[in-house]
């Protein structure tokens, strides 16, 4: 996702660049969109529901997510607002507060719920945090000058993680 989205161009002329993970240039998007499909290609290969274990994985993704921005915070990434650790307090603590206590529901939420709510509330945090995030300094901002491309991919994992909900709700009944 960063080489595409993010890349500006760079990496096509400089493709072996595209290895050197050492120098940034990850995106989260990008993790989830791979950790979906790898998460579904195992489960088909042992024969195990994909929405449970997508359930289960993203119960603690959040604290993973809160490390991940305190270490962006400590490595010096904040030239405008300590935006890490907004998104380290609301990705991580509030989404799994969240997350917990959806998981203690009586009856429990519908199979893929869980997967559905992280996905539609890390899309919602990203895209409100993006306005306090310096942008890519390759990008800038887009759109007229407002939307960063954080914020453009951030929209559709709202509307996939409300379409997943719906699904999941609907696939209950």
């Amino acid at each position: 996702f960063y080489v595409v989205f993010y890349g500006d161009g760079y990496y096509w002329a400089h493709p072996l660049e595209i290895f050197a993970t050492n120098e940034g240039g990850m995106s989260f998007h990008g993790g989830l969109v791979g950790g979906i499909l790898g998460g579904i290609i195992v489960c088909r290969m042992y024969k195990l529901d994909a929405w449970t274990l997508a359930d289960l994985a993203v119960i603690g993704a959040p604290l993973a997510l809160c490390l991940g921005r305190c270490a962006n915070f400590v490595n010096g990434d904040m030239p405008r607002h300590p935006s890490q650790l907004y998104e380290a307090f609301l990705e991580g603590i509030v989404l799994f507060c969240i997350l917990q206590v959806l998981s203690r529901k009586k009856p429990l939420l519908p199979q893929g719920t869980f997967m559905g709510v992280f996905v539609m509330g890390y899309g919602i945090v990203r895209f409100l945090i993006e306005f306090v995030r310096v942008p890519d300094a390759q990008l800038g901002y887009l759109l007229g000058g407002v939307i960063t491309m954080g914020q453009l991919l951030s929209l559709p994992l709202v509307i996939a993680g409300l379409a997943l909900i719906i699904f999941a709700r609907r696939r209950n009944q």
